[in-house]
């Protein structure tokens, strides 16, 4: 017989469910995704990590059709600006396992940069590519450095949507308002508004923060993270599109109580302003966002939130996916990228598990993910900063992670980052670390020195690396982000 599976809720985390389930179980599953057009979606989240552009291709969608459909750009990256309120920028990209063309991830190299004076945003390609507003991937389709998207959130959904109900995904329009669950506790039934009910053996939460199953029927522990990354509040607005360029990188602007994101879509430029409304109300954020950017907003939304994830994520018969398991903040756009973790973690863990052993081994992994994801996210915030009480907040020591502590000593000593389970590299924390000038150039530069005594040719690789820069933009015929869109478009359009 057939597995009929449910997903409560639509949006990103309800369409990639639906459409990752629909290909795991093929035709051994129904799968029915139950959305209202009245909720609507939160529609904040518009980027992610490269894992995204992994996941879509492995669910057979079009990557040029996508960018198309959705208003997409590429991402190489994010660009955190004036965090040390010093005027200074760094670039945390997608490290590329090509040494030959992007060779960022090894710390000798940054140290051969630094020891011959070479300019650190010219030298390393990806970090060149992004701030010559440079598309990753050149005109022959062929990707030159790893990258994400940049998407209008609502075009994201809809598209999904489109491509999930061709595969045979059906969608039902309503409003649950009740569940029915046998004798174990397992969800047997979910009942809708227009008193019409679903059939299930296993639901998928992606109610987002309404958290209807995880949290409003099982009840499960919130673990709140609120007094790590304590920023609960986010505005977000509009601006036009620049019409020289387009950046293939996220900007992350420090403010005075928190941080700005600008992500450049085809047509417009997403932003918005996450901070702590402990310190300010929205009346002084919109005037901090009318000094910095020159605009005033006369209709906006506050989204509130609280920094944090449940205990179990799976509970009998049902799985919490994105803002219904967990959220921490906007900064390094995770969402996505925790929701396809999750989903993937279903290839080792099926979902006719009843003990509650495999559960918990679900649990675990999912828990320890997030909890690196908050040590990590709060690192950004140990700067230089102390303009304001929110920043001076960070830098003291007692308001870290105990893992965090750990980490910072270990970057200190070794350049090294003891990880257990992370989506993030370890050279993830050493290139945050090095941009907020928290570790000293010349551990970098010890580190070149110890590797060129072992290896005498060192030298002669990194000179090499230094060109490549200049023979792939000349063999590779690489184009500017805003020309890879227009020719893009213009294809679909003959």
């Amino acid at each position: 017989m057939k597995k009929q599976i449910s997903i409560v809720g639509g949006g990103a985390a309800g369409w990639l469910s639906a459409l990752y389930v629909n290909k795991l179980y093929g035709s051994d599953a129904d799968v029915t995704l139950i959305e209202s057009e009245d909720i609507g979606i939160l529609g904040a989240g518009e980027g992610s990590t490269a894992i995204f552009v992994i996941f879509l291709s492995e669910l057979g969608i079009d990557l040029r059709e996508f960018i198309y459909e959705v208003n997409a750009t590429h991402k190489i990256g994010v660009s955190f600006e004036n965090w040390n309120n010093d005027g200074k920028r760094y670039l945390h990209d997608f490290f590329s396992t090509d040494e030959k063309v992007n060779p960022t991830a090894r710390l000798d190299f940054i140290g051969y940069t630094l020891k011959n004076n070479l300019p650190f945003n010219e030298t390393l390609i990806s970090k060149k590519m992004a701030y010559d507003f440079t598309s990753p991937v050149n005109l022959y389709g062929k990707e030159i450095i790893h990258h994400s998207f940049h998407f209008d959130a609502n075009l994201l959904a809809k598209y999904l949507r489109k491509i999930a109900e061709q595969r045979g995904v059906k969608r039902i329009e309503g409003i649950v308002n009740g569940f029915e669950q046998n004798d174990y506790g397992d969800v047997i039934k979910i009942n809708l508004e227009n008193s019409n009910s679903i059939k299930t053996d296993f639901v998928f939460d992606c109610s987002g923060f309404a958290r209807l199953v995880i949290g409003k029927l099982y009840n499960s522990k919130w673990i709140s993270y609120k007094d790590k990354l304590t920023v609960n509040s986010a505005i977000p607005f509009m601006m036009p599109p620049t019409k020289d360029h387009i950046k293939p990188y996220t900007t992350a602007t420090a403010m005075k109580y928190g941080w700005c994101w600008q992500i450049p879509l085809q047509n417009r430029i997403g932003c918005g302003y996450v901070f702590d409304n402990n310190f300010i109300d929205e009346s002084q954020a919109l005037n901090e966002i009318k000094e910095k950017f020159g605009i005033g907003i006369d209709s906006h939304r506050v989204i509130n939130f609280e920094a944090g994830r449940f205990n179990e994520i799976w509970i009998n018969n049902c799985l919490a996916v994105g803002l219904s398991a967990a959220f921490v903040e906007p900064l390094e756009a995770t969402s996505i990228g925790m929701t396809i973790s999750t989903l993937k973690a279903l290839r080792r863990f099926d979902i006719d598990y009843k003990d509650a052993v495999a559960r918990s081994q679900f649990n675990f992994v999912f828990n320890e993910s997030m909890d690196d994801i908050l040590d990590f996210l709060q690192y950004h915030y140990i700067t230089k900063r102390n303009d304001t009480e929110f920043w001076k907040y960070y830098q003291n020591s007692e308001n870290w992670t105990d893992r965090l502590s750990a980490h910072i000593k270990n970057i200190k000593e070794n350049l090294d980052v003891k990880l257990k389970i992370s989506i993030f590299a370890k050279t993830s924390y050493t290139t945050i670390g090095f941009g907020l000038e928290q570790i000293p150039a010349e551990q970098f530069i010890e580190k070149y020195e110890q590797e060129r005594l072992k290896n005498p040719k060192l030298d002669l690789l990194f000179s090499e690396l230094v060109r490549a820069k200049d023979r792939i933009n000349r063999e590779a015929k690489m184009v500017s982000e805003l020309e890879y869109i227009e020719k893009l478009k213009a294809s679909f359009k003959k």
